[in-house]
């Protein structure tokens, strides 16, 4: 919340206001990238007792999450490409786009399955303090608008290498 009010204090109405389109498009693409498989996922994990099919549900829902990523980024560049607007909201739309292929790793839903909430915590503060302060150091105007889609991947990259590591602690090694 904080990092959002700087924003806007820093880049201005205007700017902000680019800002906010290019990630309320890219949060229909999300989904698409998505389509219920968190839901479903938690709700099978919850049910599974099984370490070793436990495991293997997750890496083919996360494997299943990555190729629905590319899916979804494939018609993220044709909507880019056939949206009326102008090369700098393009633009923005673009980087932001980038940030689909991290979430398919995000594997809150794998841990509130398995009750294991402390490391969803964990993730949201990591991603939160990375954007917060990248932002607070990196953006000081409205010149550095198209520096925030790239923060903004990079605080998505953190909490997916996060789950990573812990899947990896819990589970063993991963595989697609």
């Amino acid at each position: 919340m904080a990092s959002f009010i700087y924003l806007a204090r820093t880049l201005g109405p205007e700017n902000f206001g680019k800002l906010n389109f290019s990630e309320a498009i890219l949060v229909y693409f999300l989904i698409l990238s998505n389509l219920g498989l968190d839901m479903l996922g938690t709700r099978h994990l919850a049910r599974e007792k099984d370490g070793a099919a436990r495991k293997s549900l997750v890496e083919r829902i996360v494997t299943l999450k990555v190729f629905l990523g590319l899916f979804a980024f494939i018609f993220f560049l044709a909507f880019i490409w056939l949206v009326n607007k102008p090369e700098q909201i393009k633009m923005l739309l673009l980087f932001y786009g980038f940030s689909i292929f991290p979430s398919a790793f995000f594997m809150d839903w794998a841990f509130q399955g398995v009750e294991k909430m402390s490391y969803n915590a964990v993730a949201v503060i990591l991603r939160e303090a990375v954007f917060l302060g990248a932002v607070v150091v990196m953006i000081d105007g409205p010149h550095m608008l198209a520096a925030v889609p790239v923060i903004f991947i990079f605080a998505r990259v953190a909490p997916a290498m996060y789950f990573m590591w812990a899947f990896m602690r819990h589970f063993g090694r991963f595989s697609l």
